[in-house]
């Protein structure tokens, strides 16, 4: 399994499965968020790397009717949007705010009321809500195919919240699904997964930060610096190590915010 190729020190490496595959994407980006960083969930199809149609994953982004394609870009930029391969997940709280939107809380914090809906052609497995990379909430789905919840989630801290949820693709049978294994005999995977991006919240001026992560991410810089004086091209040593060092930089003002 192609996971912790800088070979960090402490970090994970993740089994050679789907769910290993999808705990290794959620664990990379949850350090990211953890480190201040506002990102999307994005989604492509690999299609040509991997034997996967187009459109295999995908995207659903929150657009205006008559939009553009260049408004997709900039709305799916902001956040706003989910990505799945299977089913569709909706959050939202109850002052209306969605993925990709902003929560200002007082330096007291406050509640948050978060409702999921998760609907899906196969029975969803779980529906989970996650705040900072830790699983706050999980709701009992019964495999049924369409499930909704209200979730209170009490905050004192800048966070992040996202939702995720799973179901299992049973459509074909497993004689039927042998026809497509790939030229290691490995089967399609039956695992179905969506995602949505977070949505941000302050608490007195300050936004999410888990410093635990910050010091991994350092830790993640420390090795590809020596990774690219051992491996790199003369040509791109000098360009990869200043963006090495400005990335340190950018760490360290965040701790000393």
């Amino acid at each position: 399994m192609y996971s912790n190729l800088l070979k960090v020190e402490g970090f994970p490496v993740y089994p050679d499965t789907d769910v290993g595959m999808m705990r290794m994407n959620t664990d990379t980006y949850y350090r990211l968020l953890n480190c201040g960083l506002r990102l999307p969930a994005g989604a492509g199809s690999a299609t040509g790397f991997k034997e996967v149609p187009i459109g295999y994953n995908r995207a659903y982004v929150r657009l205006n009717a008559g939009a553009s394609i260049q408004d997709f870009y900039r709305v799916w930029a902001e956040g706003r949007n989910f990505v799945t391969n299977g089913p569709m997940l909706f959050m939202e709280t109850s002052q209306g705010h969605k993925p990709g939107d902003q929560i200002v809380l007082p330096s007291a914090g406050g509640v948050v009321l978060v409702k999921l809906e998760a609907v899906s052609n196969d029975p969803l497995n779980s529906l989970e809500l996650v705040v900072n990379g830790e699983v706050m909430a999980s709701v009992e789905t019964g495999e049924q195919k369409e499930v909704s919840a209200q979730l209170e989630v009490k905050l004192d801290r800048g966070s992040w919240i996202t939702a995720r949820c799973t179901a299992r693709d049973d459509l074909l049978s497993e004689q039927e699904l042998e026809v497509y294994a790939n030229e290691d005999n490995q089967q399609p995977s039956r695992l179905r997964y969506a995602h949505t991006s977070p949505i941000y919240v302050t608490v007195a001026g300050r936004g999410p930060l888990v410093k635990e992560s910050v010091q991994e991410g350092f830790k993640m810089l420390d090795r590809f610096e020596t990774f690219t004086r051992e491996t790199a091209s003369p040509e791109f040593v000098k360009p990869t190590l200043e963006a090495v060092a400005e990335a340190r930089a950018v760490l360290a003002a965040k701790l000393d915010g």
